[in-house]
């Protein structure tokens, strides 16, 4: 066998792998964004820098890698994204954006499974913000095995000065220490339009705030 006959099978298998790359590269997309960082949003919590999307037909057909996505095809309308973020679209019947985006400044009070629970969960997060007010939200007596609703005694015992305001996971009720009610101005003498102060046998508050009584407070609560 001669040299060129040795050649011939690697002579087809070059043309063959050129044909097919030519013909990979030519494939057609109405638009590619290149240069961006996405977030896949997968759970895995990983970037992509910098990624590039192909779309036809208003589908997007590919992503991937950005010198991948532009070898493989081509468009007339390309537009470099320079860094920015693409993460996919947000499609919620029901959402509270604004909401969910303060709660992140707040004490989490979700799944808390007693008492002790929401007191020790104020407590690290008054160690990560020294000053201010202490606000959250989530706590639900009824999953507690005591299903009576808190005082706030133990809450000022370890707050006797600084605000402390935490809501009910539904919003219409909400637990405050003697320093927040008294920047308020709620105590036994003032009287509630549109909702309910709970009180102890004496007459003074518990700190449980409903509804219109919880909005007095949460008026005067500076923004974060």
């Amino acid at each position: 066998m001669n040299f060129f006959q040795k050649l011939h099978p690697l002579f087809y298998t070059i043309v063959a792998f050129i044909l097919f790359s030519c013909n990979f590269k030519s494939q057609k997309a109405d638009l590619i964004l290149h240069n961006a960082v996405a977030l896949t949003c997968d759970g895995s919590d990983q970037q992509v820098t910098p990624l590039a999307i192909a779309i036809l037909d208003g589908v997007i057909i590919a992503t991937g890698p950005e010198r991948a996505i532009l070898n493989s095809f081509k468009s007339n309308h390309k537009i470099d994204l320079k860094q920015a973020v693409i993460y996919p679209g947000f499609i919620d019947a029901h959402a509270h954006f604004t909401g969910y985006a303060l709660s992140l400044l707040t004490v989490d009070l979700v799944g808390t499974t007693s008492y002790k629970d929401v007191l020790n969960r104020v407590e690290l997060f008054a160690e990560d913000h020294p000053s201010g007010w202490i606000t959250g939200r989530g706590w639900d007596q009824t999953d507690w095995s005591t299903t009576t609703f808190p005082t706030l005694t133990l809450l000022d015992e370890l707050f006797p000065s600084r605000p402390v305001a935490i809501r009910r996971i539904d919003g219409h009720a909400l637990l405050a220490n003697s320093a927040a009610l008294k920047l308020a101005g709620l105590s036994k003498t003032r009287q509630i339009i549109g909702g309910e102060m709970l009180t102890f046998d004496d007459g003074t508050p518990t700190g449980v705030l409903i509804d219109g009584a919880a909005d007095s407070l949460l008026a005067i609560i500076p923004p974060v």
